[in-house]
């Protein structure tokens, strides 16, 4: 709730007047279906961001494509396959992607299935498609033609000149799945769960249809012929304001799977945004979309899908026209050509020093070169950095594991691409995506590296939002959950020990009944931040749930885990809390044992924490091994 009020309240003077954006929605199943799905997602935001009105655009491939290039929608959301497009050709950017809700069960991923009737002997393989009619929604539907396309051409069918008829027949799916079984079209191709949708609902039975080049993936029950790809992401426009769409991602990954709005539109909620580049590659490979051979390439085309090639290219030649011109100036200073082409060539290069975060070192990692957008970040002046060491704006929470895995590609000559979190020169953090390449000098020698960065901070705000309990800033019981099932796994792979601390604050009811739940509230903070203190950079620490608090600790046995606790449980009893006094803490201590369970593990953390009530409170028990 905090986090969604946080969200309501950032701008106040969008409470005063009320402003309307535009969604853009794909009608996969017509107009009036789509209205059902997606307008009470529509209210729900009216409902988190006050003053904001939201009109809902419920529109066909075509029309989406048109509406976005004439920046008549706000937000766009549609298929992968139609984001990816538009991510080309208009600069749309994805905030959130959909949890599809489905037999019960949330899940990000989708494919296509390929289907025949059951009693068509002759159609076993998709190489039999050969000559026969096919029905598919349209060329530029992701889930209802490319993705089979794809399988088709990989079995060596040209959909285009070897069906005997290729019949595009538009939305809804559903209709192509009844051609098949009229017998007007030998095979035909729909998105996954829409052939398990329409038998629960009584249109056909299970065994009226074979699904031809049938995968099996673990986790995803639906029946399909293709690979995977990710769900409909949610996404804003280029001309979005950044700050606006940054609390509308916050209110769409704070819906709730219970809400009218989740229900209505059949999902679990959003989560954020997946990896699309398995469509970049089946684009790439139909050579359709920003990849087709014929089509009109723009610039912001070429530097949205090929950005670290590009700027590294651009960057290579830009210094060495320059080092040519400067070398030889004294030659063609005579021409005005020259010099007029020397003026355009430093107009690139401030453009790139102004805007690209670059900077090259030595094979040591000192620093030779910085770009005034590195400066700009880092928040260090240019002759600060130039022979200072990279590891100048490291990070201290960025594990050791990431450096030694940069160091081992780049010394082996090979490029390196990841997400690192920096400290600026004053104290703050920003997060980049890094591309480094090594330098060669003519002989082929190794002389330094390149390294080309993207600011991700924003991006990183909205996955920390998701990840973090609002009131205490620790981790939440989700991301809790996640961390722990790592390091088990870890723990039982590499024989590492494993500990957990449950703990408890005493009598804490008292607290909300004599003075307020404001006042209980002050009390978890500062339990909280005791807990911050006390516990390494390596553990990892979260609010369980109401006053309850969870401590994992790596590379901890159970006399270290017992001493940590016994260090917080002192801390907590002399402190002095706000308007409450002094308050104690209970603790209970496990530590995982051969073929345990995560579920038995906080079993016994949580039986000893009881242990410790009944024995009075204010005290650690270990549990019983």
């Amino acid at each position: 709730m905090a986090l969604i009020l946080f969200s309501g309240f950032i701008s106040a003077d969008a409470l005063n007047k009320t402003e309307t954006s535009t969604i853009g929605v794909l009608a996969h199943r017509g107009v009036e279906k789509s209205k059902q799905m997606w307008e009470p997602t529509a209210r729900y935001l009216e409902t988190q961001l006050v003053g904001h009105r939201f009109k809902l655009k419920h529109l066909t491939l075509l029309e989406m494509e048109q509406a976005v290039k004439n920046q008549e929608l706000d937000f766009v959301l549609t298929n992968a396959g139609n984001y990816v497009n538009l991510e080309a050709a208009n600069g749309i950017t994805r905030m959130a992607t959909l949890k599809n809700l489905r037999q019960g069960a949330p899940y990000t991923v989708f494919g296509a299935v390929i289907l025949v009737r059951a009693d068509r002997n002759d159609l076993q393989n998709l190489s039999d498609l050969k000559g026969k009619s096919f029905a598919a929604v349209s060329k530029k539907a992701f889930g209802g033609f490319q993705m089979a396309w794809r399988e088709l051409k990989l079995a060596g069918i040209d959909p285009f000149n070897d069906f005997s008829r290729l019949e595009f027949i538009g939305f809804p799916q559903d209709d192509i799945v009844q051609k098949v079984y009229d017998r007007q079209v030998d095979a035909g191709t729909v998105r996954t769960d829409t052939l398990e949708r329409m038998i629960k609902n009584g249109k056909f039975n299970a065994t009226d249809f074979r699904v031809l080049n049938q995968r099996h993936t673990p986790g995803f029950p639906f029946a399909h012929s293709t690979t995977l790809y990710p769900e409909w992401p949610f996404s804003r426009a280029s001309h979005t304001d950044n700050d606006f769409a940054t609390r509308v991602a916050i209110a769409l990954l704070s819906l709730d799977p219970n809400h009218p709005a989740a229900k209505a539109a059949m999902n679990a909620g959003w989560t954020v945004p997946s990896n699309y580049q398995s469509v970049h590659d089946i684009f790439k490979y139909l050579k359709i979309g920003p990849y087709a051979k014929n089509g009109r390439v723009t610039l912001k085309q070429i530097f949205n899908q090929y950005f670290y090639e590009l700027i590294i290219a651009l960057i290579v030649a830009l210094f060495a026209a320059y080092h040519f011109i400067r070398v030889e100036r004294k030659v063609f200073l005579r021409t005005r050509e020259l010099n007029d082409a020397h003026k355009e060539q430093k107009k690139y290069l401030d453009f790139f020093d102004k805007h690209v975060i670059s900077s090259s070192t030595d094979l040591y990692g000192t620093i030779t070169e910085a770009s005034n957008a590195f400066c700009k970040i880092s928040k260090y002046a240019r002759h600060e950095l130039i022979g200072r060491p990279h590891n100048i704006i490291r990070h201290p929470v960025m594990p050791k594991s990431l450096y030694e895995d940069m160091w081992n590609n780049l010394k082996a000559g090979n490029s390196w691409t990841g997400e690192v979190k920096n400290k600026a020169k004053d104290g703050s953090t920003y997060w980049v995506d890094a591309h480094i390449e090594p330098k060669f000098n003519e002989q082929g020698e190794m002389v330094g590296y390149t390294a080309i960065r993207k600011d991700i901070t924003d991006k990183k705000r909205v996955e920390e939002l998701s990840e973090t309990d609002t009131l205490t800033r620790l981790f939440n019981r989700l991301m809790l959950e996640k961390k722990l099932k790592e390091l088990f796994h870890n723990s039982h792979r590499f024989l590492h020990p494993l500990s957990v601390i449950m703990l408890d604050a005493d009598h804490f009811k008292e607290v909300n009944d004599t003075f307020g739940h404001d006042v209980g509230d002050l009390v978890l903070i500062e339990i909280a931040q005791i807990i911050k203190e006390g516990t390494r950079i390596s553990d990892f620490a979260g609010r369980w749930g109401g006053e309850e608090f969870l401590i994992v600790c790596t590379e901890t046995d159970n006399e270290g885990a017992l001493t940590l606790a016994n260090c917080l449980r002192e801390k907590v009893e002399k402190w002095r809390f706000e308007k409450v006094g002094h308050k104690t803490c209970s603790f209970g201590v496990a530590t995982l044992k051969k073929q345990e369970t995560i579920q038995e593990l906080l079993r016994r953390a949580d039986q000893a924490l009881y242990v410790a009530k009944d024995r009075g409170r204010n005290c650690v028990v270990a549990a019983v091994e």
